[in-house]
Order: C-alpha cells, then sequence, then structure tokens
C-alpha cells in the first residue's frame, strides 16, 4: 500500500506485457504446422511391385528353359520356393489365397499395372494417419513440403488427403469397380496386395514446425505504452496491483542509472521498497 502518490518522475515508455504476450501467442499460432509430403513414396512401390513380379517370372523363365517339357507341380514348388524373397522384395506379407491367385496367373505384369491404378490415386492427393489428419483439419492452413524438390505451399482445404483407412477403402471401391472382368479370387488378390502397399506420404515434421514458431516468435517486438511525466502512478493508500508493477519497474530502471530527477530520495526508496516487497 502506498504511503503517498507515486507520480511518475519523467516521461517513460513502460512495455506492455500482457499486450506483447497476446502478439507471441497470435504469432505461434499463425506459424502454420509443416508437413513432409513424399512424393517418391509411389514410384517406390512402383518399384517394389516390378522388382519382386519380375523376379518371380525370370525364376520360371530358367525353369522352362530347363525343362522342355513342363511340370505345372513342379513350377508351383517353385513359386512356393521362392515365396519369401517375392514378399521381402514386395515389403509385405500375402495371405496363402493371394499367393495362389497369383501363382494360377504365373505373376503376369497386367497385374502390376491393375496394383499401380489402384494405389497411384490415393498416394498422389496424400495419405495421411489419423491423428495428422484431425491435427491438419484443426488448423486454418498448413505447409506441405515436398521432400523431393525441397518446394512447399500452403494447403487450406486438407479433405483431399486421405486417411490410412480411407485410402484403403477407396482403394477396395476402385478395385471392385475396375476389376469386374478378373475372376473373383485374383481380383481379391489384388485388392489385398493394393491395400497392404498404402502407407502414409505425408507426415508431421515436428522439428521444422517448432523451429518456425520460434523464428516467428523472435519477430514479435514488445508492445510499449508511455508515461507522461507527473502522471500518477500510484496513489496515497492504493494497494499496488499488477497493472502498477511495470510502471513502478520503469521508474526504478531509470532510478539505478539516474536517481537525481528527486529532490528527495524518499520517493526513490519507497519505489524500492514496494518493488522488493512484490517482485
Amino acid at each position: 500500500m502506498a504511503r503517498e502518490d507515486i507520480r511518475s518522475p519523467s516521461d517513460l515508455l513502460v512495455e506492455d506485457k500482457i499486450s506483447t504476450e497476446q502478439k507471441v501467442r497470435e504469432a505461434e499460432s499463425r506459424a502454420a504446422a509443416v508437413y513432409d509430403f513424399d512424393t517418391m513414396l509411389l514410384a517406390r512401390v512402383e518399384k517394389r511391385v516390378g522388382q519382386s513380379f519380375a523376379m518371380m517370372r525370370r525364376a520360371a523363365e530358367e525353369y522352362m528353359r530347363s525343362h522342355p517339357v513342363a511340370d505345372r507341380a513342379l513350377l508351383m514348388r517353385l513359386y512356393e520356393s521362392k515365396r519369401a524373397d517375392f514378399e521381402k522384395k514386395l515389403g509385405i506379407r500375402l495371405s496363402d489365397s493371394a499367393f495362389r491367385a497369383l501363382i494360377r496367373r504365373d505373376f503376369e505384369g497386367e497385374i502390376e499395372n491393375y496394383l499401380f491404378s489402384l494405389v497411384a490415386p490415393s498416394l498422389v492427393r496424400g495419405v495421411a494417419t489419423h491423428d495428422d489428419i484431425v491435427r491438419m483439419s484443426n488448423s486454418s492452413y498448413v505447409v506441405i513440403k515436398d521432400l523431393k524438390g525441397e518446394s512447399e505451399y500452403a494447403l487450406g482445404d486438407v479433405s483431399a488427403v486421405e486417411s490410412v483407412e480411407f485410402a484403403k477403402q477407396n482403394v477396395e471401391a476402385r478395385g471392385l469397380e475396375t476389376l469386374i472382368n478378373l475372376d473373383r479370387d485374383l481380383k481379391w488378390a489384388i485388392i489385398e496386395i493394393a491395400k497392404k502397399m498404402l502407407e502414409p506420404n505425408i507426415r508431421l515434421n515436428r522439428a521444422e514446425t517448432e523451429r518456425r514458431r520460434k523464428e516467428a516468435i523472435k519477430e514479435v517486438k514488445p508492445v510499449f505504452y508511455v508515461v507522461k511525466k507527473g502522471e500518477i502512478i500510484l496513489r496515497e493508500g492504493e494497494r499496488v496491483q499488477p497493472e502498477h508493477l511495470a510502471k513502478l519497474a520503469a521508474i526504478r530502471k531509470k532510478g539505478e542509472i539516474k536517481n537525481t530527477w528527486h529532490a528527495s530520495l524518499g520517493l526513490f526508496s519507497m519505489i524500492l521498497i514496494v518493488l522488493s516487497v512484490l517482485c
């Protein structure tokens, strides 16, 4: 509680900490989250499919060259012996029914085209985890950064980005619509493989997001207001409130540099006492 009126001994520039903190929060919220878009995932999927199917066809061709009279049962056993290598190159495990469907068609190249046609639309639009989809939807916009070319763009409408679950549903729907001329076993084998090949290619880059938010905060300039010389800062008998502290601190700061503003040291001493008790 002040024992007498405390007036500003000179014009003071006082930081408005509440306004400054508000600007910091606004700057932080405007710094959009950064998501890495792995646009090369589709090419890698295509490569894995191509290499795995080609490996099986080469094995069959070598068998046929060494066995003029082909034994289908032996060929099927050969395929089975190569299954682990096939799945390793493909990057997924297959059900027995799906693998048998591929064997019956001798891993023909047309199956690769079917797979690509089912997977490509989703990976081109972008696939993300459910949690990332929720985070993106709760933002006014996000920054999408292409990992290949290092280019980036702001994305406001994230509805085109598919969750993994939704992308798999779309793959199945495309398969049922476009593979109508294939036998049932092969159709479902292709759909199974396509769904298992899907994975997120849009992911939150936490480190880059945090770096940009810190940079945005650094750019915030403090908000100041002017207290005129002679303006009453604290009236006699008034209790010190948070809004008084910044003004009293500004006086103390100047007083530490030059306290000859006052005819006496009484006012300056009072300010020091008030601040030492409350700060």
